[in-house]
């Protein structure tokens, strides 16, 4: 038994007419009358009561009608869900994130991919870049968030960068400099930086420190961390000061810190989406392409994504 069959029965069963349906399926007469008999064969039973003046549907027939709908329809629905899956719009998506993206722009991207794919569910896990990486080369990642800048990429990798991140400071809230909207960093050189470690941010330890170097000071190291919970639990403890992105200012505080804006300092943050190298599956290509089109704050829309380039992962 064909589909084919199948919903040209039904449309003779709902015209109840030959030259009717004949006319709705695009066939000559003759031609689906020899598809109903070729299905009435198959089936081993009449279908159809036909006379000069009228078609019927047999007991047969009218058993087999609503079955009949039920098959098309989940066979339509079946190649709908193909064509979905194959343009990315159903299915899943391993995403790694670092944790300031956790805070921007990771939300309005998922409001965003729900908005527009609720078929499309994102998995995701809060990663150093490095172990992003290893992860996006062992397959066990579709997508990376993290911090990357113009360069040369990771072997393996392909990266796309996103809107970057001004950098701030955080400070002790009873530190003398604490009242302060903006501070140099030459005026904390004698107090400890807290960092996240070398080996799970190498770059941008390196960015924070040449920050330092660029205001004329080497920072004493007090305390090296893997996340940035611990980061600020410390500097509210009093250790020591560090520095954050903007995004941790706007969206995260914490009992015992204070802001500043650190003033002179041109280094930005930068932010990238990467994934396992040559194209995406469809639904992380559908999942960075959102990515791309978000910016700011808000995750408001912005241009198309350029092409994406080069980059090298901090």
């Amino acid at each position: 038994m064909e589909l084919r069959e199948l919903e040209l029965f039904v449309t003779v069963a709902e015209e109840l007419h030959f030259g009717r349906a004949a006319e709705r399926a695009h066939l000559s007469q003759p031609a689906l009358t020899q598809a109903i008999a070729r299905l009435e064969r198959r089936l081993g039973a009449r279908l159809l009561e036909r006379t000069t003046r009228r078609v019927s549907l047999t007991p047969a027939g009218g058993a087999l009608l609503g079955r009949a709908r039920g098959l098309l329809d989940d066979a339509r629905g079946a190649g709908d869900l193909v064509a979905r899956v194959a343009r990315g719009e159903v299915g899943s998506v391993r995403v790694g994130v670092v944790g300031t993206a956790m805070l921007e722009p990771v939300p309005a991207l998922v409001r965003a991919v729900r908005a527009a794919h609720p078929d499309l569910r994102l998995e995701l896990t809060e990663q150093t870049g490095a172990a992003q990486l290893a992860a996006l080369r062992a397959g066990r990642l579709d997508l990376g968030i993290l911090h990357a800048d113009a360069g040369d990429p990771p072997a393996g990798v392909d990266l796309l960068e996103l809107r970057p991140a001004g950098l701030a400071l955080a400070l002790p809230a009873d530190h003398p400099l604490a009242r302060r909207r903006a501070v140099r960093l030459i005026e904390l050189r004698d107090d400890p930086l807290v960092v996240i470690r070398e080996e799970s941010e190498a770059d941008t330890h390196s960015l924070y420190l040449a920050a330092c170097a660029d205001a004329g000071f080497a920072p004493a190291i007090g305390a090296e961390v893997t996340s940035l919970g611990t980061l600020l639990n410390l500097v509210a403890a009093g250790l020591g000061w560090a520095f954050v992105a903007d995004p941790v200012v706007r969206t995260l505080h914490r009992d015992g810190v204070a802001y500043a804006r650190a003033r002179g300092v041109r280094a930005r943050l930068p932010m990238a989406i990467a994934w396992p190298a040559g194209s995406p599956s469809p639904p992380a290509a559908r999942v960075r392409d959102i990515a791309a089109s978000l910016r700011g704050p808000g995750g408001g829309p912005s241009r198309p994504p350029a092409a994406p380039r080069a980059a090298r992962v901090r």
